[in-house]
């Protein structure tokens, strides 16, 4: 009775279902063959590097296209305008000024055109400073901001006005920022960062 829950072995030639997919056995000795299905990777693909357009930069020559190397800011001391752009948050003073002062020497050296290229970094962050906490700080931000609105750079052609006309909005709210602060310091530096505005723009800041 020990064998009467057991199912029976079949008997007989052995049957096997059609295969949809044939694996060749591996012979010792002999390299395996690859299927006839395998994905060929052995091509190479070409690609096409357009440059970057540079529309309507000034001073840049005529007929030339200014190299992205040309339009980096770069201090005296080998400092690039992203290094200094991310040492105005630091917590010391004097660490602030020296990233401002770093801005300052950095557009004095380069051409106006490279000056006017890099105006989205440099203005937001020189607005920014006209509330700064330390009257250092604040006095270079300002020096900074007639530089880059009244033509600063070397071989400056009165064109600075004109590229940071779109960015007056935004400097107008850091003025109005700096006017209303709770301190007096403060509030005079804005009135002085008012008079930059409009000695770079004139009317249009009304």
């Amino acid at each position: 009775m020990s064998g009467a829950g057991k199912r029976p072995r079949p008997s007989g030639p052995k049957t096997h279902l059609p295969s949809d997919f044939k694996r060749r056995k591996a012979k010792v000795g002999k390299r395996a063959t690859k299927p006839a299905n395998v994905t060929d990777t052995s091509f190479r693909s070409a690609a096409v590097r357009v440059g970057d357009q540079n529309v309507d930069l000034e001073g840049a020559g005529a007929g030339s296209t200014p190299s992205e190397s040309s339009l980096e800011l770069i201090s005296s001391r080998g400092k690039s305008l992203d290094v200094l752009l991310s040492s105005l948050g630091h917590h010391a003073s004097n660490v602030r000024s020296s990233a401002l002062r770093g801005m300052q020497d950095a557009i004095e050296r380069c051409p106006n055109f490279a000056v006017r290229a890099n105006l989205p970094l440099l203005l937001p962050a020189v607005g920014r400073a006209w509330s700064d906490e330390d009257g250092e700080c604040r006095r270079l931000a300002l020096g900074l901001a007639r530089e880059c609105c009244c033509g600063g750079g070397s071989g400056g052609d009165g064109g600075s006005s004109v590229a940071a006309r779109p960015f007056l909005p935004l400097l107008a709210a850091f003025a109005s920022s700096a006017l209303n602060s709770l301190d007096d310091d403060v509030r005079r530096d804005g009135a002085g960062a008012v008079e930059v505005l409009c000695a770079a723009f004139g009317g249009a800041l009304a």
